[in-house]
């Protein structure tokens, strides 16, 4: 053996419903937005290494029997994987899902898949409550520059109430079981939000006018209120773009994964990725006939109750002159109200009340005014939208993939430098991992596929990010 050459020896273990087998094949997907899964192809832990076991068509119904039984009583993860690169290792705990037993001849197949146990947030059914008039008429709001915080305690004010348009006992004793079974979910949740590190500090400021705050919290609150049953998953990503997150999940016990900003993607601080590659291939996207020039956020326009000379307030990314190039205009955030009514101005601060009276007879001097203590207030939401998908534009549909040896250590939802002995080849947001372990003797594999977006080949880095 040659001096310094390092040998390694991945393997991999499961536990399956307390059972103990041994792993054929593996394949774990972890990636961004979606929850992590394996994929295990397994044999009996009594048989010996290349020995036989004598197997009837009894024995595949038992075992589906078996699995039918623990499926339908498990309350709590019920199986767990472990992945050894040979210097690292991984665990995944979670439910067992849809497994599948086959016997022919020369073919004993025995496969499942299993769950992260942070998929049983998918259970959540906030549907059952509602929205009460009186919720949010305090005229403060959970919701700040924090928005993990703010979706937590808008699902605390709508659960002071269940659905009250209930006929009779049966159906109350239905709601009531389906609030009992929400308890552990929601527990999921809370964790998701109080480890997510999304801030909206450009929220705040715009609370004092009624219409935003009513606008803001109807949109998370009818989330909430409208989440199809035994599909929350679908609530969470309508989260996501409400506020331009991406939620990054984890193969940790217990860790429940968490939501960060877009904008991580493109300027958090890059970790170094040594790889050493078996196989690369990258794309650009699509190339337009202009290049891209910026991004127009076309915003609401402040009504004094009259008519005014002051319309739609307008950003734009980036800030700086394009001479040429493709402008692309887009909305707003759909939780902005299209028109904000700007209270009067009183000893020079904003109140909550309107005199209609007296906006009928006020100066245009006023409209300006109050044009004026909207305008960069609003300007900020706008400008972080055009921004983000400003950079979304460009680079969105860049991406890269790498296969390399297995590497258990490597996560997505972070951005990283990826370097290979022959020096750095581009910078780029890691959205989904693969981890593919084989034993069986024609088919031996252990790999780690990569997948990037936004991605900046060395060489090219896009201007106006910031």
């Amino acid at each position: 053996m040659p001096d310094g050459l390092l040998v390694l020896q991945p393997s991999a273990t499961a536990s399956l419903q307390g059972e103990a087998v041994k792993v054929d094949t593996i394949q774990i997907v972890h990636a961004v937005n979606n929850f992590p899964s394996v994929s295990v192809g397994f044999h009996d832990a009594k048989i010996p290494p290349g020995g036989v076991i004598k197997m009837a068509d009894k024995d595949v119904a038992a075992r589906i029997a078996k699995q039918q039984n623990a499926m339908f009583s498990a309350q709590s993860p019920d199986s767990r994987i472990t992945v050894n690169d040979g210097i690292n290792s991984v665990s995944f705990s979670g439910y067992i899902s849809s497994p599948s037993y086959t016997l022919a001849i020369q073919n004993v197949g025995f496969s499942t898949n299993i769950m992260h146990e942070v998929a049983a947030v998918n259970n959540l059914r906030t549907s059952i409550y509602t929205n009460k008039k009186g919720a949010f008429r305090s005229g403060d709001t959970p919701l700040k520059s924090n928005i993990g915080e703010g979706l937590i305690g808008v699902l605390d004010l709508l659960m002071k109430e269940k659905d009250p348009a209930l006929p009779d006992e049966e159906s109350k004793a239905i709601v009531e079981q389906i609030n009992t079974n929400n308890q552990k979910p929601i527990q999921i949740w809370r964790k998701i939000c109080g480890a997510s590190t999304v801030k909206w500090p450009e929220i705040p400021p715009l609370l004092k006018y009624p219409a935003v705050r009513t606008n803001l919290q109807d949109h998370v609150a009818g989330i909430y209120t409208n989440s199809s049953p035994n599909d929350f998953f679908q609530s969470m990503n309508q989260f996501r773009s409400l506020f331009s997150m991406i939620y990054v999940p984890s193969l940790e016990a217990g860790n429940m994964g968490k939501f960060i900003s877009v904008s991580d993607a493109t300027t958090a601080q890059p970790e170094l990725l040594p790889v050493n590659i078996r196989s690369i291939s990258m794309t650009a996207g699509p190339k337009n006939i202009l290049p891209l020039a910026y991004v127009v956020s076309r915003g609401p326009k402040p009504q004094t109750h009259r008519d005014t000379k002051y319309g739609h307030i307008v950003q734009r990314w980036p800030k700086q002159a394009q001479s040429t190039g493709q402008v692309i205009e887009i909305g707003t955030p759909s939780w902005l109200p299209a028109e904000i009514i700007v209270p009067k101005q009183s000893s020079g601060s904003v109140g909550d009340t309107l005199d209609l009276n007296v906006y009928e007879n006020e100066k245009i001097e006023e409209d300006k005014k109050l044009y004026e203590v909207t305008f960069p207030e609003v300007a900020k939401v706008l400008e972080r939208w055009a921004k983000q998908h400003y950079v979304d534009f460009a680079l969105a549909s860049s991406n890269a993939k790498i296969v390399t040896e297995l590497n258990v250590q490597v996560t997505p939802g972070k951005r990283y430098t990826v370097v290979s002995p022959n020096g750095a080849l581009f910078k780029g947001f890691l959205t989904e991992v693969t981890h593919t372990l084989s034993s069986i003797p024609r088919n031996l594999q252990a790999s780690t596929e990569l997948l990037f977006s936004y991605v900046e080949a060395e060489g090219f880095e896009l201007p106006f990010k910031e």
